[in-house]
């Protein structure tokens, strides 16, 4: 089953929020990720959250629209995200896309790029996507990376280092060693429409980047 999960944070295009909704079993809302999904017409099965950063408006029409919402302490351990992630992955979702998470504070951005781990060791596909980047978590296995309208594909090794091959990339390599201090996986292209990439050893983030308009 799949799911999306629309955190706060930098907002979303429409057209990308428009798209990502299509076809989902689950839709969730963390906070202030309400606002833009409701906005477009779009009705999440569950807002959750200890409402800081929501609007008013936004509290109102929780209400008025009887959409279910679980209520987090604001003096918790663990991030609303975590927990949006967690009531996923208790639904059922084994793909779960995350919408937002990526903005001004690089806090909540790298433990977002974390929570990739956690739902790969669960048994779930994990992506973070705005309008210019989709970031996944590999670990000891291989990915097809189709282009699309990206022009970059990097590698980021969270590992102290990995073992890489790639194909049908422009800088090939069989074998490879990467390391978390040499960050040399970044800025390669596709030479067709679909690469591979395997991690034969370690962590790593796959990150495929579009050109800004």
């Amino acid at each position: 089953m799949k799911a999306l999960v629309f955190l706060g944070g930098e907002i979303p295009s429409p057209s990308l929020i428009k798209n990502y909704a299509k076809g989902q079993d689950f839709i969730y809302c963390a906070d202030s990720g309400f606002d833009p999904v409701w906005s477009l017409g779009i009705r999440p099965h569950c807002v959750i959250g200890d409402m800081d950063s929501i609007s008013e408006q936004g509290l109102k029409e929780i209400k008025k629209e009887k959409i279910p919402f679980l209520p987090l302490n604001p003096e918790k351990d663990e991030t609303d995200a975590y927990i949006t992630l967690q009531r996923a992955l208790k639904d059922g979702a084994r793909t779960i896309t995350i919408l937002g998470g990526i903005g001004n504070r690089q806090d909540h951005q790298l433990a977002t790029f974390y929570l990739l781990e956690f739902l790969n060791k669960r048994g779930c596909k994990g992506y973070i996507v705005d309008d210019i980047n989709w970031i996944t978590y590999l670990e000891k296995d291989t990915i097809h990376c189709e282009k699309e309208d990206y022009k970059y594909l990097s590698i980021i090794p969270i590992s102290e280092e990995i073992i890489v091959t790639t194909k049908g990339c422009y800088y090939e390599i069989s074998h490879t060693k990467l390391t978390r201090d040499f960050p040399r996986g970044i800025s390669n292209e596709w030479v067709s429409d679909k690469a591979q990439i395997t991690i034969e050893k370690g962590k790593a983030f796959i990150i495929r980047t579009k050109e800004k308009p």
